[in-house]
């Protein structure tokens, strides 16, 4: 889709109180508002944005949002590249039910964040991530953020 196609697409979202989900995969939305795709996002359970070439700005803008009220509970961010994603605000997934993040590009130091954040209350039931990702966060830390997470599913 274009990008005012999204937009308008985004838009309706935000109308339809019914919609349980999203799929916006494989859909170029760089262009996107960082607010309008928020607020379609913050109104569905489940969100499918991977392979969308999502900014630091459109992903820290949403996971702001996640610790206010939301009816989002599952997002799928796989294959974006989060690497500049700040990682306090990206820790807080920790307030989703299942996250999927494989080849996100991650930093250990965003690892490290999700996974201490996690020990100290989450509500994460499902967290999908990289292993060579986790390789470089404190075997310690990974072992109490999997006691936290019911299924830490590490690829």
């Amino acid at each position: 889709l274009e990008s005012l196609e999204l937009e308008d697409l985004l838009r309706a979202a935000v109308r339809l109180p019914k919609l349980k989900y999203i799929y916006l995969s494989g859909n170029n939305l760089s262009s996107v508002d960082p607010g309008l795709l928020k607020e379609a996002v913050m109104e569905v359970k489940t969100v499918y944005m991977s392979n969308c070439q999502l900014t630091s700005q459109q992903v820290e803008t949403i996971l702001a949002a996640v610790s206010g009220q939301t009816k989002l509970k599952n997002l799928w961010i796989y294959n974006n590249n989060l690497s500049t994603v700040q990682a306090e605000v990206l820790a807080n997934i920790n307030g989703l039910q299942e996250v999927y993040m494989f080849n996100t590009h991650l930093t250990g130091q965003q690892v490290y964040c999700i996974m201490t954040r996690a020990t100290q209350g989450t509500t994460l039931e499902r967290l999908g991530l990289s292993r060579p990702v986790t390789g470089q966060v404190d075997k310690q830390i990974v072992e109490q953020a999997r006691q936290a997470i019911r299924i830490l599913d590490i690829e």
